[in-house]
């Protein structure tokens, strides 16, 4: 814990001197004391044990105030209660060391949007890091912390995750709690998970208490590869990572399948309108006062 906050330190200067929201070290210190004496003690919980974990600025850490990227909450006090989730983490043997940076209220998916400036890509800053969760991919990709929680409504957490070359883990519905997580959708928003690739994706979730983890066997599963409308890509090295991947999965004993979602289109036309009523029904009164604390970017999505 003691080198994740030196690295922290290090951000200063950089182009990612925003990529923290904020932090307190001695909390996560004394954590990570009472962490050691406890291995110490022979009391292991379990590959969450110790581990540093980020966790978006839109997820309530108790402590830390909850600012979401945006001005209009500037004056936030510090949360009083952790969200589920972060207790559920406690539990495991987490050690909450920041709050990370996100597109304003997670509505967007650059990472551009933010009352402190873009995040800036974790290997080449002159690039787009994704979004909404930005700063939970970019301290992973960064090799700052192992894993980082984010949340995804609409693609918040695996486009960070696939701009940066790590792991994001979009599980299903109500599978990590949402309570203390600000909405954006309430329909639609999801807690998950980042990592550095698969398997620290699976350690992390299989540490979480709580959830009735199956251990399937892959050999036997079928695997749908989506075909049609969107999901036909014309790019050689999409499908030449797709084709990659269903080739491994078949050398493992997987029946890949072609499958069709013909409610694609219709998806794609009514997931802005549900999503962006529940986000104006969010936001109306700050809003119509003081429209001004917006992000032009997300002023604009508001008032549409």
């Amino acid at each position: 814990v003691r080198q994740v906050l030196a690295d922290l330190d290090a951000l200063d200067g950089t182009p990612w001197h925003n990529i923290v929201a904020a932090r307190d070290d001695a909390v996560a210190l004394e954590a990570a004391a009472r962490a050691d004496s406890e291995i110490a003690a022979g009391n292991w919980i379990g590959p969450l044990h110790g581990v540093a974990v980020a966790v978006k600025d839109n997820i309530d850490v108790a402590g830390m105030p909850t600012r979401c990227g945006s001005a209009v909450l500037d004056d936030a006090p510090p949360a009083t209660t952790d969200a589920r989730i972060i207790r559920k983490l406690r539990e495991a043997g987490a050690i909450i060391v920041a709050k990370t940076h996100l597109h304003e209220f997670a509505y967007g998916p650059t990472g551009l949007v933010n009352a402190s400036g873009p995040a800036a890509h974790p290997h080449e800053p002159g690039l787009i890091s994704g979004g909404s969760s930005s700063g939970s991919a970019v301290l992973v990709a960064r090799g700052i912390v192992p894993v980082a929680l984010g949340t995804d409504t609409g693609c918040s957490v695996r486009t960070p995750a696939a701009l940066c070359g790590i792991a994001g883990f979009k599980p299903g519905h109500g599978a990590l709690p949402v309570d203390g997580a600000f909405p954006l959708s309430t329909t639609f928003d999801h807690v998950g998970l980042l990592a550095a690739d698969t398997l620290d994706v699976a350690l992390a979730w299989g540490a979480i208490p709580g959830i009735a983890h199956l251990r399937t066997p892959v050999s036997g599963l079928r695997i749908g590869r989506l075909r049609g409308s969107i999901w036909d890509f014309p790019d050689p090295d999409f499908e030449a990572a797709v084709d990659a991947a269903c080739r491994t999965l078949t050398d493992l004993g997987v029946e890949v399948v072609e499958v069709t979602l013909p409610e694609t289109e219709e998806l794609l036309e009514v997931y802005p309108v549900v999503t962006g009523s529940e986000a104006y029904d969010t936001h109306r009164e700050w809003f119509e006062s003081t429209p001004e604390r917006y992000q032009p970017a997300t002023a604009a999505l508001l008032a549409a």
